[in-house]
């Protein structure tokens, strides 16, 4: 593959998360001494998924152990260190190679820098340095010149792809082009440069693979092949063949071997030994006689699908209740549980499953059988039957109580809860044996309801899905009442009783909004003598209001369809319509309405009082002068509060705007009083001194420095600068001086440069009026407004066009 090809698909990738732990050694930078030690470190074999088919090619099988691995995490290998070296050597662990290709057996594993050198001195591997000549099983280690440390490693899947462990946490597949972020350095392609990582490539030694026909798992490949000799390991001659194919086979069918080479090598030896202490032979690591005959009788019996504690979790069920069915399964290529009933016709069946479950009151009530059924190409086995039943039970009779109720006070209804029972219904009759309120599939075991003066009778009816169970009725009486007392002026918020909702301003289009605590749900309550009450928003000023039957919020006009009654019950409360007493406010996914009280749930609101929520709108405006104090008017739209807000005189701002002769005459830019400076004494007129205490004028912005721009051979200087809309007066904070520039601009009194123009039209609409001053003092006085006023904006202006320091007035 090309260079140029891969930098096609040059990728960026998540910062990494790898490393290689030190293993508690110490390496020398010159030497690289490293004291090896034979252990177990970290293996996690046993962890890995099985799911992959060994071939004898250890190239190919170590990249399909490592390819199965895919998307697992360091939790489920429970690996406790940094642990890409842990994977590498893991998956060259279940091909079954011998650990001297791969130091998968050394306590030092886990560092990259350990195996990286073990496996070039102890190992025969060598360093690939064609990075085209880079084969699948090859071993890719990643190194850091600048401080002589080998970060990480990963498998070549193919030339395209790697798969690392513990990158990014996990095991995956990256393409060859991919970058990666290690400590300090990065790494951008194949790159020796001694600042950035390294890729280097080695090959383990791996031996030439087996000949074909020598890596069948099936036993019966090799029936013609049973060893005759015994079968031993010598390191000096390979023992080998067909026969050694069989013993193999079986060893993988039992369990005890991952794949079949037909060499009799060390992984072969060990499987042996694990199989004679396992069946009490002596422990050679050969295969004699006694160990032969062991090995034919263990794969003649593993081909009888066998089956133990199969068993139902119960022998009655109930509707209601789940039926487990389970066994221990083995040696079956594929089983079945299978569910019959008394007329032996099958109900159930759950295939290459192990363990079921299903609802009881799917099979419906009866008598049940069932057994289960193995096979595999040799056998089929069918299991004893189980036996178990299901009922269909009965609901218990609930016992009703009722605590009587005012035309104003709800009658409340509860009951205790019974066995085999999902629901109830509720029957209310009048005097007249209609039934004047149903209310069905109630789960709750109470009810609350507004009923109108007069007998009743009800009753209460457990069901479940198959049957029911009606209680004994009960008589009750509901009296006259009056309506609640709950306060004569104050502030709370309605939320629905059980739900995330409360009644609102309507602002989302309906009145019942999920819960906020805002202004839009705060509510103002007003009591008159007869307990009759107004109830305004906060947010709106609005009151609430019936007709035909729907609620809604409007101005208050005195109606007596703004008026209602409050009905307590528990910790609830009942509004009523003043004009229809037989009626209660309820809510609905459509909005709010009145009805015929049904449903305590949709009727009944929690009322929580809070404190005072007032919601002030500006009524006038007086502007302060040089020497008067301004006002600011504000009036409730709740309670009707009104307060006054003062805004003091600034005093005058004078500035120089005319030299006359031998004197200068200082005018305010506020109000257009002016005072003279060094003007010559007159015999007729009293003598004024020449010195004049004056304000402070403001700074002329810095023009040294500035850019130019030279036309028809004069010089302007232009200016880049800031300025905050609204301050008019340019001192850099918006106050009530700011607004009197703006009233006086909106009546002619106050001619404004285009810049000045800009900054005192505060909402954009082109005009200066006295709305722009209304936003000023919004802002002074922190109301919100929906203008620019206090928005920093940049301006580049000729100097001639700064006007904002000096004002003109229409008397110049």
């Amino acid at each position: 593959m090309g260079n140029a090809k891969r930098l096609l698909s040059f990728l960026t990738a998540s910062v990494m998360v790898f490393g290689c732990a030190s293993a508690g050694f110490a390496v020398d930078a010159e030497a690289l001494e490293i004291q090896y030690a034979r252990s177990q470190t970290q293996n996690q074999s046993h962890m890995y998924v099985k799911d992959y088919t060994l071939t004898g090619n250890y190239a190919d099988d170590v990249v399909a152990v490592a390819k199965a691995q895919l998307g697992r995490t360091q939790t489920q290998f429970q690996y406790y260190e940094d642990w890409c070296a842990d994977f590498a050597n893991d998956c060259a662990r279940l091909t079954g190679m011998p650990d001297t290709i791969v130091p998968y057996n050394y306590g030092l594993r886990a560092s990259c820098s350990f195996m990286y050198k073990y496996m070039l001195e102890e190992c025969n591997a060598k360093v690939i340095e064609d990075v085209n000549d880079v084969r699948t099983g090859d071993y890719v280690f990643y190194y850091c010149p600048s401080s002589n440390f080998y970060l990480h490693v990963g498998i070549v899947e193919n030339p395209d792809y790697y798969i690392e462990g513990n990158y990014g946490n996990m095991v995956q597949e990256l393409p060859f082009e991919y970058n990666f972020q290690c400590y300090v350095h990065k790494s951008y392609g194949y790159n020796s440069d001694t600042g950035h990582v390294k890729r280097i490539y080695v090959r383990p030694d791996y031996p030439e693979p087996p000949k074909k026909g020598y890596t069948y798992t099936d036993p019966e490949k090799y029936s013609d092949s049973i060893p005759s000799r015994t079968l031993v390991y010598k390191e000096e001659v390979a023992t080998s063949g067909f026969d050694v194919c069989y013993v193999q086979a079986v060893l993988y069918r039992l369990g005890y071997l991952k794949s079949v080479t037909g060499e009799y090598n060390k992984d072969t030896v060990s499987a042996v030994k694990r199989f004679q202490s396992a069946k009490n032979l002596s422990v050679s690591g050969e295969v004699d006689e006694n160990t032969l005959a062991a090995l034919k009788k263990a794969y003649e019996d593993s081909k009888i699908p066998y089956y133990s504690d199969f068993k139902s979790s119960s022998s009655l069920y109930v509707y209601g209740e789940t039926i487990k069915i389970s066994a221990n399964i083995k040696n079956a290529d594929s089983y079945k549980i299978v569910v019959k009933n008394s007329s032996g016709k099958i109900v159930r069946t759950f295939t290459n499953m192990s363990s079921c479950s299903f609802a009881a009151s799917e099979v419906g009530s009866g008598a049940y059988t069932a057994y289960l059924s193995l096979s595999n190409r040799y056998k089929s086995v069918d299991s004893r039957p189980i036996s178990f039943s299901v009922e269909n039970p009965v609901p218990t009779a609930a016992k009703l109580t009722v605590k009587s109720g005012a035309v104003y006070t709800p009658t409340e209804f509860s009951w205790d809860k019974t066995q085999y029972t999902v629901s109830y219904d509720l029957y209310i009759s009048n005097s007249d044996g209609t039934n004047y309120i149903v209310r069905k599939n109630l789960t709750d075991n109470k009810f609350s309801v507004l009923l109108p003066k007069g007998r009743y009778t009800a009753y209460i009816v457990s069901k479940n899905n198959y049957k029911s169970a009606e209680s004994d009725i009960i008589r009750f009486n509901v009296y006259s009442g009056s309506p609640s007392d709950v306060g004569d002026k104050f502030y709370a918020r309605l939320n629905l009783s059980g739900n995330n909702y409360a009644l609102g301003d309507g602002s989302g289009s309906s009145l019942m909004q999920v819960s906020n605590g805002g202004l839009g749900q705060s509510w103002y309550f007003v009591r008159n003598a007869n307990n009759e009450y107004i109830i305004k928003n906060c947010g709106s000023g609005k009151v609430l209001t019936y007709g035909n039957n729907v609620v809604t919020l409007e101005n208050d006009r005195n109606s007596s369809n703004q008026r209602w009654y409050i009905a307590q019950g528990g910790d609830s409360c009942f509004f009523i319509p003043v004009n229809n007493a037989g009626k209660v406010m309820y809510a609905s996914n459509n909005g709010i309405f009145t009805r015929i009280s049904s449903n305590g749930g949709e009727e009944a609101f929690v009322l929580t009082k809070i404190g005072e929520v007032h919601n002030y709108e500006i009524t006038e405006v007086t502007a302060p002068s040089c020497t008067e104090d301004g006002h600011i008017h504000y009036h409730c739209i709740v309670c009707g509060d009104n307060i006054v807000k003062t805004l003091a005189a600034e005093g005058h701002n004078y500035a120089e705007k005319k030299k006359i002769g031998g004197y200068s005459v200082f005018t305010c830019d506020y109000c257009g009083d002016s005072y003279e400076v060094g003007k010559p004494r007159e015999t007729s007129a009293p003598i004024k001194s020449d010195t004049v205490e004056t304000a402070d004028t403001p700074d002329m912005p810095e023009t040294s420095g500035m850019p130019t721009t030279t036309e028809g051979g004069n010089t302007e200087k232009i200016n880049t600068f800031s300025v905050i809309i609204g301050d008019i007066d340019g001192d850099g904070v918006v106050t009530a001086g700011d607004v009197l520039f703006i009233n006086r601009a909106s009546v002619g009194l106050e001619n404004l440069t285009d810049l000045g123009k800009v900054i005192a039209d505060v909402d954009g609409d082109g005009k200066i009026t006295s709305a722009d001053s209304l936003y000023v003092l919004r802002e002074i006085v922190h109301l919100p407004t929906d203008s620019k006023t206090g928005e920093v904006v940049y301006i580049k202006s000729a100097l001639d066009d700064i006007k904002l320091y000096r004002r003109r007035t229409t008397s110049e």
